[in-house]
């Protein structure tokens, strides 16, 4: 894979139940690289919705994922699912969000803005585990069975907690 990043924005917020990253795909890049840092007021599935030119969520029950969560008090947790509808989107893409004290989570998106493909994400994720003590980290798929030119995302999780902040940055890999 290419090792040439492009950025192209940058969105930061606090105290927020999700973040926008509105048209950060075009036709320049076929590949897209994200890094999202957070800290979450409670606990909840990390989720990714794609959005169309008016920054709503593509409507439709085309979202499949498929996660492997890793953990070091206890034994893995295989997470699958598909046809998720539009308000839950590709939930499960990043470890599990148990308020704890920092995140990480890096995923590439694959054809994003073409609307002959599908778009495909792959993750991996890292967090602290309030409760624990302990750390956990992800590895997952995803899959938005609809050919159709996503413009953005939103990042929510799903327990619409707050936010104490969250930082995403997008790239196009070149």
């Amino acid at each position: 894979m290419a090792t040439n990043l492009q950025f192209i924005k940058k969105e930061v917020a606090t105290s927020v139940s999700s973040l926008t990253i509105s048209n950060c795909f075009s036709s320049d890049y076929d590949v897209y690289y994200i890094n999202v840092s957070l800290d979450l007021e409670g606990a909840g599935m990390f989720e990714i919705q794609f959005l169309d030119t008016s920054d709503s969520v593509i409507t439709g029950d085309n979202y499949d994922v498929a996660a492997l969560e890793m953990k070091d008090n206890a034994s893995y947790n295989e997470y699958k699912a598909t046809n998720q509808i539009p308000g839950v989107g590709l939930r499960g893409i990043g470890a599990y969000l148990n308020d704890g004290d920092g995140y990480g989570f890096t995923g590439y998106i694959y054809n994003p803005f073409d609307s002959n493909k599908f778009t495909f994400m792959h993750s991996q994720s890292a967090t602290t585990n309030a409760f624990t003590s302990g750390f956990e980290g992800g590895k997952a798929i995803g899959v938005h069975k609809q050919a159709v030119s996503v413009f953005g995302f939103k990042i929510k999780d799903s327990g619409a907690n707050t936010f104490n902040y969250i930082n995403c940055a997008v790239y196009g890999v070149k």
